[in-house]
């Protein structure tokens, strides 16, 4: 991805986010000098260029510090459920479903054939593989968290027809990602039509293969493309995309 403002804290922040579940990431200003992100040099100024290998997720609960320091976060729950079948994802902010409008993100995943449910922190640490290693990442003792997993005997999530009952753009681009990937056809009705869905559209169909349609307007049409159907693998596909600039 480039042109990609990596010195905002969101942006670092949803990069831990995307580490914690398995994602590589390296970033550069040029073709040389790719680096980790996380690491302690600071890379800072317009048009870096992030480096993301989401090959082997080793995780579908990303870490919930990370998870609540920023709304976008919740945004993997789509992208989670699609490549893992399941997604255990800390409420934003520590709010309970209802209260801020992640309803919104869990209405069109239910629409999609998704089980969701509120479910409380346990009290031992969870831990993630990676490298043939094992490290815990937090206590999840105190943290709430929506657990959302595909019904028994199913592999994908099924295209539906979903109303938004609020244009919510987080909303519209977690029933985008779900449903890019999902069974059949999907609708969305009531969708928002910032220049953020529609970029997130343009990527998609660009790099990862999917068949998305009308993003932009209050309507958007997917005719979903499966796991295999992306760049020909079941996990991920190679491209480059230049994102719009931040508003």
């Amino acid at each position: 991805l480039d042109n990609v403002p990596v010195e905002l804290l969101d942006v670092r922040n949803m990069v831990k986010v995307l580490e914690s579940v398995g994602v590589r990431v390296a970033t550069s200003t040029s073709t040389t000098g790719v680096g980790s992100v996380s690491s302690s040099e600071e890379v800072v100024g317009a048009g870096s260029r992030l480096e993301l290998d989401a090959s082997s997720l080793t995780t579908c609960t990303p870490d919930p510090s990370y998870v609540k320091s920023l709304r976008a976060s919740f945004l993997v729950a789509g992208p989670l459920v699609s490549r893992l079948g399941q997604a255990r994802v800390a409420l934003p902010g520590g709010c309970r479903i209802g209260t801020r409008p992640v309803d919104l993100h869990l209405d069109a995943l239910r629409c999609l054939g998704a089980r969701v449910r509120e479910v409380e922190g346990e009290s031992t640490q969870a831990l993630v593989e990676g490298g043939g290693n094992e490290r815990a990442i937090r206590n999840n003792a105190h943290h709430r968290y929506v657990q959302i997993d595909l019904p028994r005997g199913r592999s994908r999530l099924v295209g539906c027809a979903i109303r938004l009952r609020f244009p919510s753009v987080g909303a519209t681009e977690t029933a985008i990602m779900a449903a890019a990937f999902a069974e059949g056809r999907t609708t969305i009705e009531n969708a928002a039509m910032e220049p953020e869905v529609e970029e997130l559209a343009r990527f998609l169909n660009n790099v990862m293969g999917t068949q998305i349609r009308g993003a932009g307007s209050s309507t958007i049409n997917i005719t979903g493309v499966g796991r295999e159907g992306a760049g020909g693998t079941s996990s991920s596909s190679d491209g480059a995309h230049e994102i719009i600039p931040d508003r």
